[in-house]
């Protein structure tokens, strides 16, 4: 999700600049889709922060993992049949999540359920965060909130002036724990449903919170789950990092079966990064692997050596999600049920 440019062209800095490479990190997932295709909960309701074409169905994978890799790929994963199918009736709110404890051998260090709008937790953004992507949307406050235990990021086609005199035709939300919260190495979990619709483009990712290794992609990108819109069957996870042929990218797409979508009900999508191997996982089921990154900018596992914090966002357009179309309605929201970091 992330490019490098100069700092004196972009007065956001490094971290304006993270978000402009979003295209590139989705670059992939756009080719891929093509071949196969935030607010606290006041009493009477949700209050505004006052801040800043699928192709033919690939034959269904043995339950064993998908082989580990350190480059590109495009392989498809449908769960096994061994595993229950989410219910594709779309409700308001999500049911009931378990609360039977971390993962064996794991510990929650951090989370939130989302009952309130926590500041301690969350900055907000407030810019055209993703314009190097071609993205349409200007980020603001009034499009994150939080109400039924849910945050809800929400795209709208109101037409507003963004910071820096930039007008934008759409808006949306964006958070990030930077500043507040990051880590180095554990397990992020995110429960959520996205939108559906063209334009659309929803994820939630790591960023490095120093950049100690320069710019992106020297130090690093973790995509723990990443949507678009038009192809709701699918999601991608994604590492990038600088390697001996430049920009490294290794990504796997995961696929519902037939008939069910994204946008239908709650997953829970989650990413493994330990120092010897980063994992993703759809609803506990294993679908990419990544266990060495050949880096040019220290040994390993740099750039993966160093503290990243987290960012919820649903963008609009940007080269990997196209414009919006008929199929697009608005408002468009992104809900996140919850986000839970746990670590050894």
């Amino acid at each position: 999700m992330e490019i490098g440019f100069l700092h004196s062209k972009f007065p956001g800095g490094i971290d304006e600049l993270a978000g402009m490479g979003q295209g590139l990190a989705y670059g992939a997932f756009a080719v891929l889709a093509a071949a196969g295709t935030i607010a606290a909960l006041a009493a009477g309701g949700p209050t505004v922060v006052s801040a800043i074409e699928p192709g033919p169905a690939p034959s269904a994978p043995s339950t064993a993992p998908p082989p580990a890799t350190t480059a590109t790929t495009s392989s498809l994963v449908r769960p096994p049949t061994s595993v229950p199918l989410a219910e594709t009736t779309r409700s308001s709110t999500p049911e009931p999540t378990t609360t039977s404890g971390p993962p064996d051998g794991w510990r929650l260090v951090w989370s939130d359920e989302f009952e309130v709008f926590d500041a301690s937790k969350w900055s907000v953004e407030h810019s055209t965060y993703g314009h190097g992507n071609g993205e349409l949307q200007c980020y603001q406050a009034s499009n994150v909130v939080v109400n039924d235990g849910l945050l809800r990021l929400i795209a709208t086609d109101t037409p507003t002036v963004c910071p820096r005199n930039e007008a934008r035709n759409y808006t949306s939300g964006m958070v990030r724990s930077s500043g507040l919260a990051d880590w180095t190495y554990g397990r992020f979990e995110v429960r959520a449903r996205f939108p559906s619709g063209s334009g659309l483009w929803p994820a939630a990712w790591l960023s490095p919170t120093d950049s100690v290794y320069g710019a992106w992609p020297r130090s690093g990108e973790l995509d723990i789950v990443e949507a678009l819109g038009h192809a709701d069957d699918r999601v991608v996870g994604s590492l990038h990092w600088m390697g001996p042929k430049g920009h490294e990218l290794a990504n796997r797409e995961y696929f519902l079966p037939h008939g069910t979508g994204f946008n239908d009900d709650f997953h829970t999508f989650a990413v493994v990064w330990e120092p010897d191997r980063i994992v993703w996982f759809v609803d506990d089921v294993e679908y990419h692997r990544v266990d060495a990154w050949p880096s040019t900018v220290g040994p390993a596992p740099a750039p993966f050596d160093q503290p990243f914090y987290l960012k919820l966002n649903l963008a609009v357009g940007g080269g990997a999600a196209g414009l919006p179309d008929d199929s697009t309605s608005f408002p468009a929201t992104y809900e996140i049920d919850w986000i839970r970091v746990y670590q050894r």
